[in-house]
C-alpha cells in the first residue's frame, strides 16, 4: 500500500522508535520513552514543510519548529 516502517521495540515490548511513511505519503520518524509516549517528532507537516517536535514525558508538546520561511 505504499506505507513502509522500522519500528524498534525495548525489552519489554514497547515501542522505541518509528521510521516510516505517512498515509499521506511523506516520511515521518518518531520516538517515545518506555512508556510509548512520544517524545519526539521529525518529519513533514501537511503543507510539505519540514518540521521538528519535542513532547514531554506525557505526550504534551513543548517545543516546535517548522523550516517554512
Amino acid at each position: 500500500g505504499g506505507i513502509g516502517m522500522l519500528r524498534t521495540f525495548n525489552a519489554d515490548g514497547r515501542e522505541t522508535s518509528y521510521l516510516g511513511t505517512a498515509e499521506e505519503g511523506f516520511g515521518i520518524v518518531e520516538t517515545f520513552n518506555k512508556n510509548e509516549v512520544r517524545t519526539g517528532y521529525f518529519g513533514t507537516n501537511k503543507e510539505n514543510d519540514g518540521i521538528a517536535v519535542l513532547f514531554d514525558r506525557y505526550g504534551d508538546e513543548g517545543w516546535g519548529a517548522s523550516g517554512k520561511k
